[in-house]
C-alpha cells in the first residue's frame, strides 16, 4: 500500500467502529520512521491537517480537550552534500519547512 495512503487509513479508521482493514488495537501509532533518505521529506505533506479527522476518544489523553492530542514523533532521514552540519541542517530545515507548509525554524533541529 502506498505510504501517504496507508497513514491516512490509520487515522481515518480511528473514527470506525469494529474490525476494518487496520484492527482497533492497533490504529494508534506513536512513531513514524522515514527512511527514504532520498526522497522522506516530500512525504511529509501527508501529515499537514490529517490529526483534524482524527477521533479524540483514540488520539487525545483527555477526549473532552482537543489540546491534549497526542501527535506521532515522525523520524526523518536524508543525505545532504553539504560537509558542515550547520549547512546541512539549514537546508533540511528549508526543505522540512516546505513540505510541512510551516515558516522556516518552525521546528526544532535535533
Amino acid at each position: 500500500m502506498d505510504g501517504r495512503e496507508f497513514v491516512k487509513l490509520h487515522v481515518a479508521q480511528s473514527n470506525e467502529e469494529g474490525d476494518g482493514v487496520i484492527p482497533k488495537d492497533m490504529r494508534v501509532f506513536t512513531h513514524v520512521y522515514m527512511n527514504l533518505p532520498m526522497i522522506a521529506v516530500e512525504f511529509l505533506d501527508v501529515f499537514n491537517g490529517l490529526f483534524k479527522i482524527a477521533n479524540p476518544q483514540v488520539w487525545c489523553t483527555d477526549p473532552s480537550d482537543p489540546k491534549t492530542l497526542k501527535l506521532p514523533i515522525i523520524h526523518v532521514y536524508g543525505f545532504s552534500q553539504e560537509k558542515e552540519r550547520e549547512a546541512a541542517m539549514d537546508y533540511f530545515t528549508e526543505r522540512i519547512c516546505k513540505a510541512m507548509l510551516l515558516p522556516e525554524g518552525g521546528f526544532k533541529k535535533e
